[in-house]
C-alpha cells in the first residue's frame, strides 16, 4: 500500500492540478527522507515564553523585598508594552480571514506580552486592590485584553487564554489544591454559569461562521464549548437536579456531534464520545437507584466487564469511521 503522501500526490497528478514534471520532483525530493523540525522548533519556542514568563515570576517573588511593588509593576507595564510595539509594528492589517507574520517569532512576542499583561493586571489588584477585592473583575479585563490580543494578532493561544479567564471570571478555577479537595465545583451557580458560558461560545462560533469572522478559531470555541458543557453536566449529574443536566448533556452531545461530522472536527467527535459515555452511566446508575429493584444489581456487577470492552471497541471502531469519512 502506498503511503499518504504519495496517494495525495497521485490524487493531485491525476486531477491535472501538477505536471508529470512536478509530480516526479516531488517524488525525488521525498526520497531523500528529509522530515521537518518546524513542530519541534514551535514547541521549544513556546516553551522558551513559558520559561521566561515563569522565570519573571520567580525573580519577583525572590526580590520583592529589594525591588518594591511600583517598581515591579511599571517593568511588567514596559515590557508588556514593549511586546505590543513590536507586535504592531510587524503585524499587516486586521482582516477577518486568517492573516499572519511574516516571521513566527512575533506570534511568541504576542503570546509573551499577553502573559505579562495578565500578570500585571493581577498583581496590581493584589497589591493595590483598585477594584476593592473584587477578583473576578482583574480576570474579566484579562480575558477581553487577550481575546482582543488573539483576534487583532490571530493568535490561538491567546484566545484560549482569554477564554479561559473568562471562565475564571465566573468562579471556575481549578488549581492542583483544588481538584485534590474536590472543591471545583461547590457552587451551583457556577455550574449553571459554566454552562452558559458554553451556550454562548457556541452561539459566537455559529455568529463568526455566518458573518466569517475568523472561521479558524471555529475548533477552539467548540472545544471549551464541549468541555465546560459536558464537565459541568456531569458534576451536576450528582446533583438532585440531575435529570435537568441529563438532558442538557444529550442535547449537547447531539449538537457537537452534529458540527464536528459536519466539519471534521475529530477532537470534538471524541470528547462528544467521552462526556456522552460517562454521563449516559451516571444518569442509568442514578435512575436504577431511584427504580431501587435489588436484582438488578447482580447482572450489572456480571456484565460490566464486557459492557466497558464492548464500549472501548466501539469507542476506537467510531473514531476509525470518523477518519475515513473526513480523511
Amino acid at each position: 500500500m502506498e503511503p499518504i503522501h504519495e496517494q495525495t500526490s497521485r490524487q493531485l497528478l491525476d486531477q491535472e492540478i501538477i505536471s508529470e514534471e512536478q509530480h516526479v520532483a516531488v517524488s525525488a525530493y521525498r526520497s531523500f527522507h528529509i522530515f521537518s523540525l518546524h513542530n519541534e522548533i514551535l514547541f521549544l519556542m513556546y516553551l522558551g515564553v513559558i520559561v521566561f514568563t515563569g522565570g519573571a515570576g520567580i525573580l519577583v517573588y525572590q526580590h520583592i523585598d529589594t525591588i518594591g511593588h511600583t517598581i515591579l509593576l511599571l517593568l511588567l507595564l514596559s515590557v508588556t508594552i514593549g511586546c505590543f510595539y513590536f507586535a504592531f509594528k510587524k503585524a499587516s492589517a486586521y482582516s477577518n480571514s486568517q492573516t499572519d507574520f511574516a516571521h513566527p517569532f512575533y506570534n511568541y512576542v504576542v503570546l509573551g506580552g499577553s502573559i505579562l499583561g495578565g500578570i500585571f493586571i493581577n498583581y496590581l489588584e493584589i497589591q493595590y486592590q483598585p477594584f476593592g477585592n473584587r477578583y473576578a473583575w482583574p480576570a474579566l479585563l484579562t480575558a477581553l485584553f487577550s481575546i482582543a490580543a488573539a483576534y487583532r494578532f490571530d493568535n490561538r493561544p491567546v484566545l484560549s487564554i482569554g477564554i479561559t479567564a473568562l471562565a475564571a471570571a465566573i468562579g471556575i478555577t481549578a488549581t492542583p489544591q483544588a481538584v485534590l479537595e474536590a472543591n471545583v465545583f461547590t457552587d451551583g451557580f457556577v455550574l449553571y454559569a459554566g454552562i452558559l458560558l458554553a451556550v454562548l461560545l457556541a452561539l459566537w462560533e455559529e455568529v463568526s461562521r455566518r458573518e466569517s469572522i475568523k472561521t479558524h478559531f471555529s475548533n477552539l470555541f467548540l472545544n471549551f464549548s464541549i468541555h465546560l458543557t459536558g464537565i459541568c453536566c456531569i458534576v451536576g449529574l450528582c446533583d438532585d437536579y440531575w435529570p435537568i443536566y441529563a438532558i442538557i448533556l444529550a442535547v449537547s452531545c447531539w449538537y457537537f456531534w452534529f458540527q464536528s461530522d459536519k466539519k471534521g472536527y475529530l477532537s470534538v467527535f471524541i470528547f462528544v464520545l467521552l462526556y456522552g459515555f460517562i454521563g449516559f452511566n451516571i444518569a442509568f446508575v442514578r435512575t436504577l437507584t431511584i427504580i431501587d429493584i435489588p436484582d438488578f444489581w447482580a447482572p450489572i456487577a456480571i456484565l460490566s466487564p464486557i459492557y466497558t470492552v464492548g464500549a472501548i471497541v466501539l469507542f476506537i471502531r467510531a473514531v476509525k469511521q470518523f477518519n475515513r469519512q473526513h480523511s
